[in-house]
C-alpha cells in the first residue's frame, strides 16, 4: 500500500486540499502549516534534543536527524536508529567522494514504524521511506534488501518488492518557497526541518489511526 505526500500547490482560486486514504482511515492535509494554526504550530521546536551521535551522522542526513528529533518531542515517544553505508558495488554508493550512507529510525509502538532516509545531498531528490506492518520476522535484513534494491536502481524505491512484505508511505521533502529565498541560510534550514517535521507527524498520525481502526475491526 502506498501514499506519496508531496507539498500542497494551491490553486488561487481554491483552498480545497485533497483526502488521502490508507485502509479505511481518511487524511486531509488541509490544517497545513501555512494556516498559522493547528497542529503546526504545537509541534516541539527543540530539534537538539534527542539521541543521535552527530559524530557519526552524515552532514546530507541532519536535516533528517533533526526532524525526527521535532518529532519524537512532540509525541513523547522514544526511538531507536542505525547507519548504513551503501553497497559498494553500485555506482550511487558514492556521494561526493565518500560513501552514500542511510539512516533508519525505529518506532516501537507495538508494530514498529520505520522512517529511512537516504544521503541525497547531491540532488538525487529521494523520498523519505516509512516501513509498518512488515510481515517478516528479520526486519534489518528486509530493510537492508530493500536498500539495497534502492541502490541498484539509482535512488528509486523498489515498490514492487516493498508491498510484498509490507505497507509503506514515501514522503516528498518540501521545496524551497519563494518567501523565504531572502531568509539567511540558517533560517531556511530551520524553516525546512519545521516543515518536514510537520509532515512526518501528520504521516504518523495517519498510521496511528489505521492500527486503531484496525484493532476496532478485530
Amino acid at each position: 500500500m502506498r501514499l506519496s505526500i508531496s507539498e500542497s500547490k494551491k490553486k488561487k482560486e481554491t483552498k480545497k486540499i485533497p483526502n488521502h486514504i490508507i485502509g479505511n482511515v481518511r487524511f486531509s492535509l488541509a490544517e497545513s502549516e501555512d494556516k498559522g494554526d493547528g497542529g503546526f504550530q504545537n509541534l516541539n521546536r527543540d530539534s537538539e534534543i534527542g539521541n543521535f551521535d552527530y559524530a557519526l551522522v552524515p552532514e546530507g542526513l541532519i536535516a533528517f536527524t533533526k526532524a525526527i528529533n521535532i518529532l519524537a518531542n512532540t509525541i513523547d515517544r522514544s526511538f531507536s536508529y542505525w547507519i548504513l553505508e551503501i553497497d559498494k558495488s553500485y555506482s550511487f554508493s558514492r556521494i561526493n567522494d565518500t560513501n552514500r550512507k542511510a539512516i533508519i529510525v525505529k518506532f516501537d509502538i507495538g508494530s514498529p514504524i520505520y522512517f529511512i532516509e537516504v544521503d541525497s545531498s547531491d540532488n538525487r531528490f529521494i523520498s523519505t521511506l516509512l516501513l509498518h506492518s512488515i510481515n517478516t520476522p528479520d526486519h534489518k535484513k528486509y530493510i537492508n534488501l530493500v536498500l539495497d534494491h534502492n541502490a541498484k536502481n539509482h535512488g528509486r524505491w523498489p515498490e514492487g518488492e516493498i508491498t510484498k512484505v509490507s505497507q509503506y508511505i514515501t514522503i516528498r521533502h518540501p521545496q524551497s518557497r519563494e518567501k523565504e529565498k531572502d531568509l539567511p541560510e540558517n533560517e531556511k534550514l530551520s524553516h525546512y526541518i519545521k516543515r518536514i517535521a510537520w509532515k512526518y507527524l501528520s504521516v504518523f498520525s495517519l498510521i496511528i489511526k489505521s492500527f486503531q481502526a484496525f484493532e476496532l475491526s478485530t
